[in-house]
Formats: C-alpha cells, sequence, structure tokens
C-alpha cells in the first residue's frame, strides 16, 4: 500500500472514531459506574466485535448483509431490541444510589459480552466498512497463496 492511501486511510479512521456511537455511550456509561479498569474490559468487547465485522466484511459477509434489506433490518432490530433491554436494565438499577463499595453489581466478563453484543448488532458498522475497506483495498497486490 503506497503511504499516500496509508495515510488517507488512517485520517479517514481517525475522523470516524471521533463520532460517537452506541460504544461510545457504553463506554461512558460504564467508565462512570464501574470505573477505568472494569470499562477496558467493555471497550475490548467493542475492539472483539469490531475486529469480528472487519472479519466479516473482509470475507464478504458483510457486502451480502449491506445488500440484503431482510438481513439488514433483523440485524438492526435486534440491535434495537438488545439497546432497549439494555437502557430499561440501567433504568431500573437501583445501585446508582448505593455507596460506591457496593457498586460493583457487573463482572468484567459480563460487560466485555455486553460490549462485544452491542457492537455486534450494530449494522450500521458492517455497512461503512462495507463502503470504506474498498477505497484503500489495492486489487493489483499481492494475495495470499491459495495452495
Amino acid at each position: 500500500m503506497d503511504y499516500h492511501v496509508w495515510f488517507a486511510y488512517v485520517v479517514t479512521a481517525i475522523v470516524f472514531s471521533l463520532a460517537p456511537g452506541s460504544g461510545t455511550v457504553n463506554s461512558i456509561s460504564n467508565g462512570l459506574s464501574y470505573g477505568t479498569r472494569k470499562s477496558l474490559a467493555a471497550i475490548a468487547g467493542l475492539q472483539i466485535g469490531l475486529a469480528i465485522h472487519i472479519m466479516l466484511v473482509g470475507a464478504g459477509i458483510g457486502a451480502l448483509v449491506a445488500k440484503s434489506a431482510l438481513a439488514f433490518s433483523i440485524i438492526k432490530w435486534v440491535g434495537v431490541v438488545y439497546l432497549i433491554w439494555l437502557g430499561i436494565q440501567k433504568w431500573r438499577d437501583t445501585s446508582s444510589v448505593k455507596a460506591s463499595s457496593e457498586h460493583e453489581s457487573r463482572t468484567a466478563g459480563q460487560l466485555l459480552r455486553s460490549a462485544v453484543l452491542i457492537n455486534l448488532t450494530n449494522p450500521k458498522s458492517i455497512v461503512f466498512l462495507v463502503a470504506l475497506f474498498p477505497q484503500f483495498i489495492d486489487l493489483l497486490a499481492t494475495k495470499f497463496s491459495s495452495s
């Protein structure tokens, strides 16, 4: 990959990473509720979800989801239901009025799983990656050997 293409990709990735989304809201919420140490598990979960999206897009499955209205709608509505469920859980959570020592109700593993699901049920991520990656991929570059 040429340096100017790599630079354009890095600038694009940085600019788009500054736009808040469900992952940003999740990170802020976990940081305020559970502190830095536990919120790192949720951030890792978001990155695992992103890595899975990147693999799906790289395998071509992302393009199928992006072009299939039914698959896109299913993922979107599963995400909507999951985010509503998370919101209701937060709303019902009375631990926010308890002392911070009692506020350790969710484990790091639970935060990680929740963050992975939040990222995986965000269909905009797949559509964005399907639109972004082809702009920076050189089709004439050496490919992995199939043997």
